[in-house]
């Protein structure tokens, strides 16, 4: 039986997979933040860009039977919507996230950052 490997991309909590048109990207380089891009179809309606920004996602990718029972699923993206941009003539929305590694660090003392390094 053969397997096969389909993405898993969320956007605040909610499954758009089948939104999702083209590559999905993600780099992850050491002691940087690890980011992401995507372009998706949004569904039909007034589209504002702007309020994805900040949104929770997340990009699993998910191994399957070609009967289309989960094998497995790993997470490879944790992180949120740094900038959206929609493009009016092809409807269709880019978007870039980071999982704002460096941002989280930068906030924290020394002894707190030796102290996840530890564990």
């Amino acid at each position: 039986m053969a397997t096969l490997w389909l993405p898993v991309v969320t956007l605040d909590g909610v499954d758009v997979s089948a939104s999702i048109t083209g590559q999905i990207q993600v780099e992850a380089e050491e002691a940087t933040s690890r980011i992401s891009s995507f372009i998706m179809r949004p569904d039909s309606g007034t589209i504002s860009a702007g309020d994805w920004l900040g949104v929770a996602a997340t990009i699993d990718f998910k191994t399957v039977t070609s009967a289309g029972a989960t094998i497995a699923q790993t997470r490879i993206f944790t992180g949120t919507v740094d900038q959206a941009v929609y493009d009016p003539s092809t409807r269709l929305t880019s978007f870039d996230c980071t999982d704002e590694m460096q941002g989280q660090f930068e906030a924290k003392t020394q002894a707190q950052i030796d102290a996840i390094m530890l564990n």
